[in-house]
């Protein structure tokens, strides 16, 4: 079945890079400063820029590889590649993956909500509630899958700055140093934790269909990286900036630390607006992840749409969610999940662009030229 024509719409290479930015800013704003000042301490803004450019690369070749088969989506062209029984395996366990992802994800949040707001709420219905939020989005198409994207980038890109920009005011250079920090070959691990973070974007995969100008689509992933890339950085720096890299590595939520600590002229804190920031974040990142589960059990099934599978999929994200059981187990399976989905990641979009170079001779396909 061809993806061509299933939509009526087509999306800019703008919006691409909507999907990609918001993606990837979701739980890592909340815990990432203190994970990369444990593995290095000073260090914490550098192995975040690489670890985030290492994640770039690879969504970069993911780009390139949609680019040579404009018109369809992943489940499509990886069966035309390396035939149908292979490529559905593979799928299927990106499908697999990204429903654990989302599990996951949900229950992080509900373990900080319960933690920092709503102490007496049980997290079930934390939890519940954000995977039923995003269970019933999931059933639009998927140009409105983009538009809610392109919506709300601005609404995490702008207050992000401005918390970045107001803490600054209590920063201490000193703390910033040394630059490598006082581990500096520690950064194998870490690095691949944080490269992590990009994977979310892999949703892009799905976007084939829709794209005004694939061959806009590299440097339109790059450009959407690179936002991801520059925040994570700026709220990394201004956390290291503020506390130090010591105090942070005790600190459960150091950014939003970070943001109490900051105010405006009035004497008004920053941390209700960083928790909407954080909130609408990590909406937009299960968002991305279920909405991989869903559509892509869509193609396997040979569905219509996606209503059924977002619909029935529900269930099995909360039972993938309290799988851990208690926080220590979450952040074991968080780290695992990222460890297996890396080479997941690298290596089955790698296998299918060696492939597509092989069969097409390095060169695009006339139906590509023609789309570009």
């Amino acid at each position: 079945m061809n993806d061509t024509g299933r939509e009526s719409a087509t999306i800019s290479s703008f919006q691409l890079g909507a999907v990609v930015a918001s993606s990837i800013l979701g739980i890592g704003v909340l815990t990432l400063p203190r994970l990369a000042a444990l593995a290095v301490d000073s260090g914490a803004p550098l192995l975040t820029f690489a670890g985030m450019t290492a994640g770039m690369l690879f969504l970069a070749g993911l780009a390139w590889l949609m680019s040579r088969h404009p018109g369809s989506s992943l489940f499509r062209f990886s069966e035309q590649l390396i035939g149908k029984a292979p490529a559905r395996v593979f799928n299927g366990l990106l499908i697999l993956y990204f429903l654990v992802v989302t599990g996951i994800t949900a229950r992080q949040f509900g373990e900080a909500v319960v933690q920092v707001l709503l102490q007496k709420t049980p997290i079930e219905i934390v939890v519940s509630f954000l995977i039923l939020l995003t269970g019933l989005t999931c059933r639009r198409d998927l140009v409105k899958f983009v538009y809610v994207h392109q919506f709300y980038l601005p609404l995490i890109l702008l207050p992000g700055i401005i918390v970045v920009a107001v803490s600054m005011q209590n920063a201490e250079t000193v703390n910033l140093l040394p630059i490598l920090g006082n581990h500096p070959l520690r950064w194998g691990d870490e690095l691949v934790q944080i490269a992590a973070a990009s994977q979310i974007a892999f949703v892009i995969a799905l976007l084939g269909p829709i794209l005004r100008r694939p061959r806009g689509a590299v440097r339109a992933t790059a450009i959407g990286a690179t936002l991801a890339t520059l925040l994570y950085t700026a709220i990394i720096i201004a956390t290291i900036a503020v506390f130090g890299a010591e105090e942070v590595k005790l600190l459960t939520y150091p950014t939003l630390e970070t943001a109490r600590s900051a105010s405006l002229g009035s004497g008004q804190r920053l941390d209700a607006l960083f928790l909407i920031v954080w909130v609408i974040s990590i909406f937009t990142s299960v968002y991305s992840t279920y909405y991989f589960c869903a559509y892509g059990t869509r193609e396997l099934l040979g569905l219509r749409d996606q209503r059924l599978t977002a619909t029935f999929g529900m269930p099995f994200v909360f039972a993938a969610a309290f799988l851990p059981l208690n926080i220590f187990e979450l952040y074991r399976w968080s780290e695992l999940l990222n460890l297996y989905g890396a080479i997941l990641f690298a290596g089955y979009p790698s296998l299918l662009l060696l492939l597509s170079l092989i069969r097409r001779g390095g060169k695009r396909t006339k139906e590509a030229e023609g789309h570009a």
